[in-house]
């Protein structure tokens, strides 16, 4: 056994001795770190870590002292990304206006002393209130969550939660905030048994919402009279439909108090229904998923709706109980089917989209067959193609589900072909994952189906359509590099650069022809891997990356930028001279 460890530490200081580790040197750099814009207050015990922009060097922390100053030694030659972060403040970036912008970066060359770094720090914004349950009482242990309207890397849309739990008094406060626009919430347990919460009966229901000493009675179509109540989720200032909630615009380090919510109780339904086969075979097991949809999907960490599943009874029927307000999808999907001899690769699908609002659904869904989208690559260039694209994966996504986990997947062949099963006609993006496979000088230049290039935004998978999805790969990528002229004691790495298409139909959100980045520290620009066409190219001292998804903003920045051509396999100079 002795022998054997022995042997196991050899093998491995063997293995890590043939690694080759990030070079390290001779170069530093060196700085300060304020608390606030104002820039007199020093951030003392701060963490401040320096990376590497190209992942070739040893990156290093190291804590600010008393006076808010540090120096990193160490360094070898390379581009560096600087960041802080410190407990009760938001992390920011060096060259950053704002926290969440991106910083940017310093080049360091070998042996060089880097001196007079700047970065500062704020404090995160707080939203604060309380919350009482239906009888006005203070509500103690519930989650409270701040929703920041944010956009997915799709660019869709979504909801980044921040939640705080109330005290004994019904008291929250959600603090760390980063500006922006946020939705407020008070979000009971999925299970309202849970945590003090519990279904009520209609009788209780009606003594808690209706007051039994008012001694109203409820209608025959009172829906509460109908059955049990839930907890819900409540939106500031008080609606059960997240669309509807007020917006509230947060600044940086802003404080804002009395943000007050009320538990509600709403009436539920029951989802039910049968599966019609029309001539199928049906699956020895078969489950039904109810999936939120829309803002009903997007309710934040704790409020979300999750995705219910339950499975056919015996007699091909499923229920779905306590079913909340909202829009759903009823879905039904089959696969690998047993057909006496041996398996039917056909899959088959059924689906309704609903809205809840305390009323029964009694569905019948049909069974139809799920189309198949068949794929193929195409190479345009003189060069030679990879030998193999075993190494990709084709996943198509309906829009608006970042938060399901939704779309379907198909690996290519070794001759680029490949097959997406099970595809339910709608609307998909298209991603891609790539494991290991060498692209060599052949770039992405489009990813067609049906007519519509995928890479500039969602296309349609149609039962009446040839449904190819055809991946064209080229060697004669076109770019646009350049220079940006600066004024006299202004650095060029403050300036954000931006790219986007003449043709507004393009202004897609997440499309790949809007491109940002910063100049570099000596004014060198460079965004590759365009599309052929017209562009619109502008610098900016300020830029907010989410900006980039608002048609209004774009629209303001097309107005003062300068318009390019750019063709095939070409690599556009374009210098830029800031006035």
């Amino acid at each position: 056994m002795k022998l054997l460890a022995l042997l196991c530490c050899v093998f491995l200081a063997l293995q890590a001795r043939d690694r080759p580790l990030p070079p390290t040197g001779t170069a530093s750099v060196s700085g300060v770190v304020y608390l606030g814009a104002s820039g007199t207050t020093p951030a003392r015990r701060a963490r401040v870590t320096v990376q590497s922009a190209t992942g070739l060097a040893t990156g290093r922390t190291t804590i600010t002292d008393s006076d808010g100053r540090f120096e990193i030694t160490e360094l070898a030659a390379d581009r560096f990304n600087v960041q802080v972060t410190r407990e009760g403040f938001l992390s920011s970036a060096l060259g950053a206006s704002r926290p969440g912008q991106p910083g940017r970066p310093v080049v360091v060359e070998q042996g060089a002393r880097v001196t007079g770094l700047t970065l500062r720090m704020f404090r995160g914004s707080a939203i604060s209130g309380t919350v009482r349950d239906p009888r006005g009482r203070p509500a103690p242990n519930v989650w409270v969550s701040a929703s920041r309207i944010t956009f997915s890397y799709r660019g869709e849309p979504q909801l980044v939660s921040t939640d705080a739990l109330t005290d004994d008094r019904g008291q929250y406060r959600v603090w760390g905030l980063r500006p922006g626009t946020y939705i407020v919430g008070v979000v009971p347990p999925e299970d309202s048994s849970a945590d003090g919460f519990r279904q009520q009966s209609a009788a209780e229901a009606e003594a808690i919402v209706l007051g039994a000493s008012r001694g109203a009675e409820p209608s025959a179509a009172s829906p509460i009279s109908k059955g049990v109540v839930h907890y819900a989720p409540v939106f500031y200032p008080a609606t059960t439909d997240i669309s509807a909630a007020e917006r509230l615009e947060l600044s940086l380090e802003e404080n804002r108090d009395g943000i007050d919510l009320a538990i509600a109780l709403v009436p539920t339904a029951e989802v039910s229904g049968s599966i019609d086969y029309r001539g199928q075979v049906r699956p020895a097991r078969q489950t039904v998923l109810l999936q939120p949809r829309g803002d009903n999907a997007q309710l934040g960490s704790r409020g979300m709706s999750r995705e219910r599943q339950v499975p056919l009874d015996d007699k091909g029927q499923f229920s779905f109980r306590n079913v909340r307000p909202g829009s759903y999808r009823v879905l039904a999907r089959s696969s690998d089917v047993e057909d006496g001899g041996g398996v039917n690769p056909q899959i088959s699908y059924a689906l309704a989209d609903i809205r809840v609002d305390g009323a029964d659904h009694q569905l019948t869904l049909q069974m139809r067959p799920a189309i198949t989208v068949r794929g193929r690559s195409v190479f345009e260039g003189a060069g030679k193609p990879p030998e193999t694209l075993t190494g990709l994966s084709v996943i198509l996504v309906p829009p608006g589900t970042a938060n399901l986990g939704a779309g379907q997947s198909g690996a290519t062949r070794e001759d680029g072909t490949f097959s997406i099963t099970g595809v339910i006609p709608g609307s998909y993006a298209v991603e891609f994952v790539n494991r290991g496979l060498k692209y060599g000088d052949w770039a992405q230049a489009r990813a067609s189906l049906n007519g519509r290039d995928l890479l500039d935004g969602p296309g349609d998978v149609s039962a009446d359509a040839a449904n190819e999805l055809v991946l064209t790969y080229t060697d004669r990528p076109a770019g646009i590099r350049g220079t940006l002229v600066t004024p006299p004691n202004r650095h060029a790495g403050d300036y954000f650069i931006v790219v986007l298409p003449a043709d507004r139909s393009l202004w897609q959100p997440g499309s790949r022809r809007i491109r940002q980045l910063r100049a570099a520290q000596d004014g060198s620009y460079d965004v590759p891997y365009l599309r052929p066409g017209e562009y619109l190219i502008a610098a900016l001292t300020d830029l907010d990356p989410e900006d980039l998804y608002k048609r209004s903003f774009l629209e303001a920045l097309a107005g003062s930028a300068a318009k390019v051509s750019l063709s095939e396999g070409q690599t556009l100079v374009q210098n830029l001279k800031i006035g």
